[in-house]
Parts: structure tokens; C-alpha cells; sequence
């Protein structure tokens, strides 16, 4: 391969200064670890790179790193529940959530919401995403976004934790 490997590195360039400081904010909230996060930022744009022929030409590459970074924080939570249940005293004592600057409220809002309530909440209200977007990106239909949010925005209400949120 060629010093640049045809991939554009000007526009790999810009996309990943533009895109790096919004996934590692997606991930603090989604993820409720700011460490992790910048970690997994990181491996999404890794990947970004690999893939940046096919990535580069696409309308919306923004969307497929938010997806990737997604899937790379679901197995982040897999791996974080079996070490829980594998090696309990490996557990921090303390709640990582309060190292999420500015985003710990809404991280330990929507923590107990499934993966897939919190990934559609997230991308939703968090990222402002419209329901096509959040679709696409999480390959589901409409349909199941505007129902994993009703989902989680009744779970919260009943908790007490959002009176009113319309969308």
C-alpha cells in the first residue's frame, strides 16, 4: 500500500479531529465511564481508518462510527458484566459515573434502562438524532425506536425521573 493507501488522509484527517470529542461524549453517557470512552473513541476510529475507502464515500460517516462505537461499547458491557460476576473484588468501589464531566446526571439516568432502550434514548435525546437516524444506525425499523423510547421514557417516568419529554 501506498503512503496514504488511497484513503484520503486529509479527509480521514478532518473527520476524525471532527468526530473524536462527539463519540467520546456519546460513549461517557452511554458507557457512564469517561475513560472507557475516550478508549473506545479511539477503537471506533481505528476502525474508521480500516474501513475509510468504503467509509470516506458515504453520505452520512459520521453514522457509521456512531453505530461502530456502539457495538464496541455493548461488548465493552459484556465483558465489564462477566468481570463482575468472574472477579467480584475487581469491581470499583466508587461510582465511575462522576468522572463523566457535565453528563453524570444524565448517565445515571438512563443506566438502568437495557442497552437498547439507553442506546435509542442516547442517541435520541442526547445526540439529537431524528428517529430515521437512530434507526439506520442501530439497523432496527422506525417503528422500534419510537418503541424502545416510549419504553424507556415510561420506565423513567414511573421512576420519577422525567416528568414530560415529547418528541
Amino acid at each position: 500500500m501506498g503512503a496514504d493507501g488511497g484513503r484520503d488522509p486529509e479527509g480521514l484527517e478532518v473527520f476524525c479531529r471532527r468526530e473524536y470529542p462527539r463519540l467520546v461524549r456519546l460513549l461517557a453517557v452511554y458507557c457512564g465511564d469517561g475513560t472507557a470512552a475516550e478508549d473506545l473513541a479511539q477503537e471506533t476510529l481505528a476502525r474508521v481508518w480500516e474501513h475509510w475507502e468504503r467509509v470516506g464515500g458515504m453520505d452520512r460517516p459520521d453514522l457509521w462510527a456512531k453505530r461502530v462505537a456502539l457495538n464496541l461499547a455493548n461488548s465493552w458491557h459484556r465483558r465489564r458484566r462477566f468481570q463482575r460476576r468472574a472477579v467480584p473484588a475487581a469491581v470499583a468501589a466508587g461510582d465511575e459515573t462522576a468522572r463523566v464531566d457535565g453528563d453524570a446526571e444524565f448517565a445515571r439516568l438512563v443506566r438502568g434502562l437495557s442497552a437498547r432502550q439507553r442506546a435509542v434514548v442516547v442517541l435520541r435525546y442526547y445526540e439529537d438524532l431524528s428517529v430515521s437516524d437512530t434507526a439506520g444506525l442501530l439497523g432496527v425499523r422506525e417503528g422500534t425506536v419510537r418503541a424502545l423510547s416510549s419504553q424507556a421514557l415510561t420506565r423513567l417516568r414511573a421512576e420519577g425521573v422525567v416528568e414530560e419529554v415529547g418528541r
